[in-house]
């Protein structure tokens, strides 16, 4: 089950309707994470499980940098409440069926990676600083 989620910083920038994590038809070829380019300065969605390089859908750059890199992470602390705790447990059994290309399995997000998108703040693409937040708005299917 993929999950879908929104982008916005304080600067006034918002990113909608990112898709994480494949469907039940396409998962096992199609594992969408959110990317971004220095060059273009945006917010794509790039597959994982590719057996090609991730390429800005801008530009084609391959020099991109993936959300769970932690070149582009501040983390924050937060508590973590029952509810998510128990969203976090469903995602870990999910991310088990998940088989990663040869050539991501060292680079490939975590679970914690996976989960962190809500719980950190991220470089925003439009005013250069660590205040990008990700709220998820649904799961997808």
């Amino acid at each position: 089950m993929g999950q879908i989620f929104t982008a916005s910083c304080d600067c006034g920038y918002t990113k909608d309707d990112i898709y994480v994590g494949g469907g039940m038809l396409n998962f096992k070829t199609y594992n969408p994470f959110p990317h971004y380019c220095p060059k273009c300065k945006i917010i794509f969605e790039g597959n994982l499980r590719s057996e090609e390089p991730i390429c800005c859908d801008e530009c084609g750059s391959d020099d991109v940098l993936s959300y769970f890199d932690k070149e582009i992470c501040k983390p924050k602390a937060v508590q973590q409440t029952d509810t998510e705790s128990n969203d976090n447990s469903l995602l870990r059994r999910i991310l088990k069926v998940f088989r990663w290309p040869k050539h991501i399995e060292t680079s490939r997000p975590d679970y914690e990676s996976m989960c962190s998108l809500e719980r950190n703040k991220f470089l925003c693409p439009a005013c250069g600083e660590f205040s990008l937040s990700f709220e998820r708005i649904a799961f997808s299917d």
